[in-house]
């Protein structure tokens, strides 16, 4: 009896499931790209100015160094920062990453801002 046309069956069963089957979760980030800013006579005096938060690569574990507002954070500390920013009336923020960061490190700073309540999120680029 052969066996051929078994294992092509068997193999055309295999690669349907490996195909059709999902191993991540996806999630969209909803990320607005950020425009020259209104001056401050332009804009409105009742809201807060953003956030800004800037990204460098650096020789660290995390690979990142992180900058809210000109202080320095680590990264396991930056959703403590953003909350109490938030709290205490900040609803956006700016996030500058610098040319050689990586996208993975920049998706995960705009997720945690995302997830600290922050209403507007706004990526600048260079």
């Amino acid at each position: 009896m052969p066996l051929t046309p078994l294992i092509d069956v068997i193999f055309i069963l295999v690669m349907f499931f490996l195909l059709s089957s999902a191993f991540g979760v996806w999630r969209l980030i909803d990320v607005g790209i950020a425009g020259p800013q209104p001056s401050a006579s332009q804009g409105d005096k009742d809201s807060p100015a953003p956030i800004l938060i800037t990204l460098r690569p650096d020789g660290t574990a995390s690979g990142i160094r992180i900058q809210v507002n000109g202080l320095r954070f680590e990264e396991s500390k930056l959703g403590t920062e953003l909350e109490r920013l938030v709290s205490g009336g900040a609803s956006a923020a700016i996030v500058l990453p610098s040319e050689d960061l990586s996208f993975e490190n920049a998706v995960r700073i705009l997720d945690a801002a995302r997830l600290s309540g922050l209403k507007s999120v706004s990526l600048q680029i260079r």
